[in-house]
Order: C-alpha cells, then sequence, then structure tokens
C-alpha cells in the first residue's frame, strides 16, 4: 500500500575539534642606573596557531555522512517507487511487468508485486480517488537490518484509516483503509539502489509513536 509522502529525515551532525593556542607575549624590561633611563627592550615570545583534529572525529564524520546521503537516496527510491504504486491501487488495473517496476524493484521482492498485480486486476475493489490527500506516510531509517545483503533499509508506517477502499463497478465505499507497518531492504543493482525484499503487515500502533 502506499501514500502521500510526509517524509521524516534523521539529522547526521558531523563536526570536528579544533584547538587555537593563542598565548599572551611575555614581557620584560631592562633599566641602568644612569641618570637618562635607555629605551626599554621588549622580549617577545611569538603567538603560535596550531589546529589538531581527531582523525578518529573526522572518519566519524565522513561515515554519518556517507549514511546520510545513503537514506537519502534510499528514501528518493522508495518515495518514487510509492507514488506508481499508489497510482496503480487507485487506478485498480495494470499491466502485469509495467515498466517502473524493474526500475525500483528486484529479485524476490519484484516477483512478489508481479502476483499482487495479477490479483489487483481480478479484485473487486481498489483506492478511491483521493486516497493520496487522505494517507500519511511516515519514512525512516531502519538501523537494524536483518538482512546482510541489504545496503540500506527502510521502516515505513501506512496510515490509510481516513481513505477509502472503493467498488471498482461503483465507485462506492466498502470499508476503510488500515494502518500498516513496512519495512524494506535495498541494494544495489546494475548501479541503482532498488527494493529486493521486504514486509507488510497491519498494526494497532505505529512502532514510531511513543
Amino acid at each position: 500500500m502506499a501514500l502521500a509522502l510526509v517524509v521524516t529525515l534523521s539529522s547526521l551532525t558531523a563536526c570536528s575539534i579544533t584547538n587555537l593556542i593563542r598565548p599572551d607575549p611575555t614581557i620584560s624590561e631592562e633599566t641602568t642606573s644612569a641618570p637618562e633611563p635607555e629605551p626599554t627592550k621588549l622580549e617577545t615570545t611569538q603567538t603560535e596557531e596550531s589546529t589538531s583534529t581527531d582523525p578518529t572525529t573526522e572518519q566519524t564524520a565522513t561515515k554519518q555522512a556517507d549514511q546520510k546521503q545513503l537514506f537519502d537516496e534510499a528514501v528518493i527510491t522508495y518515495s518514487e517507487f510509492q507514488k506508481h504504486e499508489l497510482d496503480m491501487m487507485i487506478r485498480g488495473k495494470s499491466p502485469r511487468m509495467p515498466a517502473w517496476l524493474s526500475k525500483y524493484t528486484t529479485g524476490k521482492y519484484l516477483s512478489i508485486l508481479v502476483v499482487q498485480i495479477m490479483n489487483l486486476n481480478t479484485a473487486e475493489n481498489r483506492l478511491a480517488d483521493d486516497a493520496a490527500k487522505k494517507t500519511r506516510t511516515d519514512i525512516r531509517p531502519y538501523l537494524a537490518p536483518d538482512n546482510a545483503e541489504a545496503e540500506v533499509a527502510l521502516e515505513v508506517c501506512l496510515d490509510m484509516r481516513k481513505a477509502d477502499i472503493v467498488q471498482k463497478s461503483t465507485g462506492k465505499p466498502v470499508r476503510k483503509g488500515v494502518l500498516a507497518y513496512r519495512r524494506v531492504f535495498m541494494k544495489r543493482d546494475n548501479g541503482s539502489l532498488k527494493i529486493f525484499e521486504g514486509e507488510t503487515k497491519n498494526v494497532s500502533k505505529c512502532p514510531f509513536d511513543t
């Protein structure tokens, strides 16, 4: 299922530590017992500036930046996929293998969607035309993926409880949508990040809610 996106991104902030050492000049005066004092001689230690960077901090910052870039790319991929998925479910029909399917999915996930498309084409119901406006989607990084192949994983809450499911033949509402929790796993396929595995289940409360 799928729907109008309200994306919440986790912010990963990179920081480095810089220490500036600015010692005060040391000033000394020399005088003589002559009636006329000699000009004062100033001896000044040079001020040194040194900048030190913690290699561990740099590595952490780089890793965080890479993770955020990968997550941002994953959100774009998933969002575009879900836009097509929503359009298909609103129309209530689709070609067996639409062009967008292989653009955003691969492997087991693609095969499952092909079966779901067949079921959609023979189903009596579809999503109402305004389902996108009545559905909230919250996307977050799934930080503990249990799939070794995944380069990045997302967890998604789809709140479709305000959206109508209608009869294809009459457009008459038959029931409301559900609250669903989805996890998707992505990896590179011919250079593009694609969904290769995932799971969706109905829930009574989104895991993101506290």
